[in-house]
């Protein structure tokens, strides 16, 4: 994926290609682990460890929203 990075940006930014095509000649970019490793080579974050870190800080804010809320979302 390292090696490839600058390709499939330059083929993207270039072609805008469909996200089915995309998903057929890049597959590993919608593996999760693929991701996850992605993320970290280009941001050196780990992306699991640290959405969970985050949403354990943010989690009783987001109950109390949801409580509130009471599940009914009006577009």
């Amino acid at each position: 994926m390292a090696r490839t990075f600058s390709y499939r940006r330059q083929e993207i930014v270039e072609n805008s290609p469909s996200i089915v095509s995309i998903q057929e000649r890049w597959p590993a970019l919608f593996d999760t682990s693929q991701v996850k490793e992605e993320f970290r080579r280009l941001t050196a974050v780990e992306l699991e460890t640290t959405f969970m870190a985050n949403l354990d800080k943010h989690t009783d804010a987001l109950l109390s929203l949801f409580r509130t809320k009471g599940g009914n979302v009006k577009f």
